[in-house]
C-alpha cells in the first residue's frame, strides 16, 4: 500500500488487517503506547495513529528491556523465517521492524514536528498516564518515570 496506492488487493489486506487489529483491541485493550498517544493529540494534535506509530517501538522497547522476549510471538506468527534467533532478539526485531515501516510510510518519530520541545517532556509524561485503563494492560509498571523516559525519546 506504501510503495503503490492504487493496489487494490494489498489495500484490501491492508483494510482486513485493520479491521482484525480493531478486533483484538476491542477484546484485549490497549496499553501504555495509546495512553500516551492521548496526550500528544491533545496536547499538539498529532494524529492518534501517527502518535502511536511514534511511540509504539519505543514503548514495545521499554517494556522489552524490562521483560525480555515478550514479543517474540508476535514476530513468528507474523514471519516465521525468525525462527533461529532467541526470544529477545525475536521481540526486538519486531520494534525495529515497526520502526522501519512507520519510515517507509512517511511518518516521523519526532513530537518536536509538532512543536514541541524538551521543556514539554514533564508535561506530556504526566498527561501521557491520565488514561488508566490502558496503563493498567501494559505488561510492566508503567509510571511517571517511565512515561519521561519514553518521550525524551520522541522529543
Amino acid at each position: 500500500v506504501i510503495g503503490d496506492g492504487s493496489d487494490l488487493e494489498a489495500r484490501r489486506q491492508m483494510l482486513l488487517g485493520s479491521t482484525l487489529a480493531g478486533w483484538a483491541i476491542v477484546n484485549a485493550g490497549t496499553g501504555a503506547c495509546h495512553s500516551v498517544a492521548y496526550a500528544l493529540g491533545t496536547l499538539f494534535n498529532v494524529p492518534h495513529g501517527a502518535a502511536n506509530a511514534m511511540l509504539l517501538p519505543k514503548v514495545m522497547q521499554f517494556n522489552e528491556d524490562r521483560s525480555p522476549g515478550l514479543y517474540a510471538d508476535l514476530l513468528e506468527a507474523g514471519d516465521a523465517r525468525h525462527a533461529g534467533l532467541t526470544q529477545t532478539e525475536k521481540s526486538q526485531k519486531l520494534a525495529m521492524s515497526l520502526q522501519e515501516i512507520m519510515e517507509l510510510g512517511g511518518l516521523t518519530d519526532s513530537l518536536s514536528d509538532f512543536g514541541a520541545s524538551l521543556e514539554d517532556i514533564d508535561h506530556v509524561a504526566a498527561k501521557g498516564l491520565e488514561l488508566k485503563s490502558a496503563l493498567s494492560n501494559n505488561p510492566v509498571a508503567f509510571d511517571y518515570e517511565a512515561a519521561r523516559e519514553v518521550v525524551a525519546l520522541i522529543i
